[in-house]
């Protein structure tokens, strides 16, 4: 439970700030990110690094993502939360993950 905790406050963070850079800006290089490897985001390709810092926004190869919903799933059960309508973004992509007996599942929608 710890584990998903740590997690939900990671991805948490990543639910909360600004919108920032458009769609054709690399992912940013620097101090502070963090680098999410293995999750299956459907159409995109598997797996998919997800990079982001304490932000409500990441970054899936060079495409700009705002987090929409974000869940944890373990044998205790779910945890889920939903940052509200974006409108003008691109069509939602839902990625997740399976962790150390956690699920994970983020859907955002591409900045424009």
């Amino acid at each position: 439970m710890l584990r998903r905790i740590g997690v939900a406050s990671v991805m948490a963070a990543v639910a909360i700030g600004a919108l920032a850079a458009s769609s054709a800006t690399a992912a940013p290089q620097g101090g502070g990110l963090i680098t999410e490897p293995g999750f299956d985001c459907g159409t995109l390709g598997n797996p998919v690094t997800i990079v982001h810092s304490h932000g409500n926004n990441g970054w899936i190869d060079q495409d700009h993502y705002v987090v929409t919903s974000i869940s944890f799933t373990d044998s205790e059960g779910t945890f889920s939360k939903t940052f509200g309508a974006k409108n003008g973004f691109g069509d939602p992509v839902t990625c997740s993950i399976v962790e150390d007996g956690t699920t994970v599942v983020v859907t955002a929608a591409q900045v424009p």
